[in-house]
């Protein structure tokens, strides 16, 4: 009865509302007629306005006050922790786990780090407590001091070149940046001697050391015991620490990713609003990183193999034959070395675990987390015993060190498959061993590159007139979904260099490509690494339960 009622009242009030309701076309059309003859201009616009009204609505079959959805399947998704059961997890080892058939389909996957809490203790040739003094050797890079004198040594080698007599670094750095970039070289201002990077040290070490409460115990102790100084994780140190991260089916390589693809795509294909920062041990000050790094910490980092890039790509674990102890799918990590991931304030500063013992390879922690995909009991019958071809992207890299004394260099591209976009960078040795994996800056800060022109068979494809910023400023704007902040450089070949189904591509089958790059004028004396990385499409076949790859002679994991 009262569902009678209720059906009544509707129909009623509906009713109400289409007597009272006028579309735009009788808006249109009453206006038109009740208004009498309008002269030249004015009536042509309202003939026309009512033809446009007619393309738009004549016809139409739905509206946007009624929620339309397509009808799918049942199904759910539930997440599990996963310990590695082969290897090692320790700075420095390898480890890998053998995902368990807890679902038909894979879905997310995240590598879950452990990492202890960190404080400094000095560096002495005897033996003291745990937590003043330690008589193992630093290993550690001092913060700023490799990149900074890196810095000096370029300024004053490109001012003896210019001047030919010796010069120091400061007049090199303003000669440098006056005929380089149109800098002032007199000191009429300010900021013709401001240094950031130099004031950045300066200030982030008196603001940590002004911050920190009186300690009456502490400053009473002796001088021998009394620690000054600070240490910290790398930033971004969990993307950093999974330096390789391999997908295996059925013990065949699929993937590998390395941690500079992580940063990378994390900066141009990452959502905006859901950066990682917190998750990753990611911060924009050293500060924060200090403080982060005296607590023990729990990161996450996603590793985005194609499976994890949207639902539609998910892997069908469910297909592949259960019976089979070698049909499994295998995550196998990498880790970086403890001495790669640590940054002190001082030579004699060493850094020890917060309860003032000894900081060792295998104080590292991990495990993955992984989340399934469990469809209804129809489906899962469909996708197990059916044979599938499944569109994926996978991800190639090459990594090659510069030769020193040029300018110009022409580098070979040898990548395969239908690529989709390009990513390249250049990183400074002095970077890398100043423990500033994802620093990707040039000289005192500035782009590395000047031009980069990508020729396929001697003709210039994209690159030429162009400097080197538009690829890290413009060609994110128009494909990626983020500009990203460092020097990372980027071109799509596709609508939208982040899809996972076609929409543009290049194919460099049988075809002899290479980079013409333009360094900055004072890198050219330093040793740089050019790392190179493509993501490509590829053909996944399930047949008779076996998975296998139509690609996989074309990919380069140099």
């Amino acid at each position: 009865m009262t569902d009678h009622i209720l059906s009544s009242a509707s129909h009623h009030y509906n009713n109400v509302i289409n007597d009272s309701a006028v579309s735009l076309v009788d808006m249109l059309r009453s206006s038109s007629s009740s208004a009498g003859a309008v002269p030249g201009a004015a009536a042509a616009a309202q003939g026309g306005g009512d033809k446009v009204a007619k393309i738009l609505s004549e016809g139409y079959k739905s509206n946007l006050f009624r929620l339309r959805f397509c009808k799918v399947g049942d199904f759910m998704m539930s997440s599990h922790n996963q310990a590695f059961n082969e290897g090692e997890v320790a700075f420095g080892g390898t480890a890998t786990c053998t995902l368990k058939r807890l679902g038909h389909m894979i879905y997310h996957t995240y590598l879950v780090i452990d990492l202890p809490g960190i404080k400094a203790a000095r560096r002495a040739a005897g033996a003291g407590t745990g937590d003043c003094s330690l008589d193992y050797p630093s290993e550690y890079p001092v913060e700023g001091e490799i990149l900074k004198r890196a810095d000096e040594k370029a300024f004053a080698r490109y001012a003896a070149e210019r001047t030919g007599k010796a010069a120091t670094a400061r007049a090199g750095k303003k000669i440098y940046n006056a005929e380089a970039y149109g800098s002032n070289k007199g000191v009429g201002d300010a900021a013709t001697s401001f240094d950031p990077v130099e004031q950045s040290i300066l200030g982030f070490d008196r603001s940590f050391e002004q911050s920190r409460p009186v300690d009456k115990k502490s400053s009473s102790r002796s001088p021998e015991k009394r620690v000054r100084g600070w240490v910290r994780w790398c930033n971004a140190i969990g993307q950093y620490l999974p330096e390789m991260t391999t997908m295996i089916v059925e013990d065949k390589n699929w993937n590998s990713l390395i941690n500079l693809w992580l940063y990378g795509w994390e900066e141009v294909a990452g959502y905006a609003g859901k950066e990682l920062n917190e998750h990753i041990g990611k911060r924009e000050n050293w500060k924060q990183l200090v403080l982060d790094s005296a607590d023990r910490q729990r990161l996450y980092t996603p590793l985005p193999f194609f499976y994890t890039l949207c639902a539609g790509c998910v892997f069908p674990y469910g297909q592949m034959n259960k019976h089979n102890a070698s049909s499994v799918v295998k995550i196998e990590v990498k880790f970086a070395a403890l001495n790669r991931c640590i940054v002190t304030s001082g030579h004699d500063i060493v850094p020890v675990k917060a309860d003032g013992h000894r900081l060792t390879a295998k104080d590292l922690a991990a495990h993955l987390r992984v989340t399934y995909v469990h469809l209804n009991e129809n489906d899962a019958r469909t996708f197990t015993n059916g044979n599938q071809i499944l569109v994926i992207t996978r991800v190639q890299h090459n990594i090659v060190t510069l030769p020193r004394g040029q300018q110009r260099v022409d580098v070979p591209v040898p990548l395969g498959g239908p690529l989709i976009s390009l990513m390249w960078m250049l990183r400074r040795k002095a970077s890398v061993e100043q423990n500033s994996h994802f620093n990707f800056a040039g000289v005192n800060g500035r782009d590395p590159l000047l031009s980069n022109v990508f020729y396929v068979d001697n003709k210039p494809l994209f690159g030429e007139g162009d400097e080197a910023r538009v690829y890290r400023m413009l060609e994110p704007l128009q494909s990626f979904r983020k500009t990203p902040k460092g020097y990372i450089y980027v071109k799509s070949f596709a609508c939208d260099g982040t899809a996972v189904v076609p929409n543009g591509m290049l194919s460099l089958k049988d075809r002899r490509a290479f980079m013409r790059l333009i360094l900055q004028q004072a890198l050219v004396a330093e040793e740089v690494e050019f790392i190179m990385m493509g993501r490509s499409f590829d053909v996944a076949v399930f047949d008779n339960h076996h998975p296998s790859l139509l690609g996989d002679d074309v990919v380069c994991q140099a």
